[in-house]
């Protein structure tokens, strides 16, 4: 019985003291995770052509050089994101992506590097720097 009892007793304190520590993340994590839920919305945003939800989480004038873009019939975007440099209130996260488009009939495949730059309360895309997953190829030879 006195077994049982120490037993229990035991159990009963591991049950106690493994119980959950909330843990705060940090500033820099919270700034990392919306950064990228941000780069999921603006991916699907664009290859749904919508508009008003790019306008969102873009700065102007990258959503208006992005609608300039949306000519195509579909597409598809792939981002790896590899490092996520933190500045003060800028946020650049460096990713490899691969596209597909199909523009008038046409499949075109493309892949790149790319530093996407986000800024702001709340946070927006501000700039796009190095191979553009937005711009699949020359606007002047496809757009009419």
């Amino acid at each position: 019985m006195k077994k049982t009892l120490v037993i229990l007793t035991i159990l009963a304190f591991v049950f106690i003291g493994c119980g959950k520590d909330n843990v705060k993340p940090s500033d820099d994590s919270l700034l990392t995770t919306e950064a990228l839920k941000i780069i999921n919305i603006v991916k699907t945003a664009y290859q749904e052509k919508d508009k008003d939800t790019l306008k969102n989480y873009l700065a102007p004038a990258l959503a208006g050089s992005m609608f300039k873009g949306l000519f195509f019939e579909k597409a598809e975007l792939s981002f790896t994101p590899k490092r996520v440099n933190i500045n003060g209130s800028t946020v650049m996260v460096n990713l490899n992506w691969t596209g597909k488009w199909v523009i008038k009939g046409n499949n075109i495949k493309r892949r790149g590097v790319t530093v996407f730059v986000f800024r702001g309360s709340p946070m927006k895309l501000i700039s796009v720097e190095g191979d553009n997953p937005f711009l699949p190829i020359n606007i002047g030879r496809w757009a009419d």
